[in-house]
């Protein structure tokens, strides 16, 4: 199984969807119900699935792809993961860029915590795995190097047709607040 892992707006749901594009299937759908009333904060997808069914992951999903933000790391069964794929982006930028959501979830106050505890517990976790750590930044602006990157670190055969889908993907894709104002939190 590969595990995308990040925090929250650091581009897990974009490597998701380069894996998807790549050819992985993802155990997780583009949005769940959970998702309803927060599908404006990335309609790209979010491929997330809840504590419970990562609980649950394991042979059936060795051939897929899942993204599991760091915090539930400890939860994954090591015996099925095959390699990890860490998204990083610039603390303050992913910051600013998940206030809005986690204020419409309630989360008000706790953006740098959440981001510094998930990156602690990822740190740990990837002692000694086969892992990839990805800038969000680099891959934006330089996504066909990024995406041979990845394929290279993932040691299987892809069709030129699907690597173009996934570099397409990124260069298409909707990055949200990055290219327009920051986001401030609500007074």
């Amino acid at each position: 199984m590969i595990v995308v892992t990040g925090s929250s707006r650091t581009g897990t749901s974009m490597m998701m969807q380069t894996l998807i594009n790549l050819g992985y299937p993802s155990v997780a759908p583009k949005f769940a119900p959970v998702h309803d009333n927060i599908i404006e904060y990335n309609r790209n997808g979010f491929y997330e699935i809840d504590l419970e069914d990562i609980k649950k992951l394991g042979e059936k999903d060795s051939t897929k792809a899942v993204k599991i933000f760091g915090n539930c790391l400890p939860y994954v069964d090591q015996a099925h993961v095959s390699k990890i794929i860490v998204m990083v982006r610039n603390r303050e930028d992913a910051s600013k860029s998940t206030v809005p959501l986690f204020d419409k979830l309630g989360y008000v106050g706790c953006v740098y915590k959440s981001y510094d505890a998930n990156y602690k517990i990822i740190e740990s976790y990837v002692k000694n795995k086969d892992t990839l750590f990805v800038r969000f930044e680099t891959t934006i602006e330089y996504p066909e190097r990024e995406v041979l990157k990845v394929v290279n670190f993932l040691e299987k055969e892809f069709t030129q047709s699907n690597i173009n889908k996934a570099i397409n993907n990124i260069k298409h894709y909707s990055h949200g607040d990055i290219f327009s104002e920051p986001c401030l939190r609500k007074q």
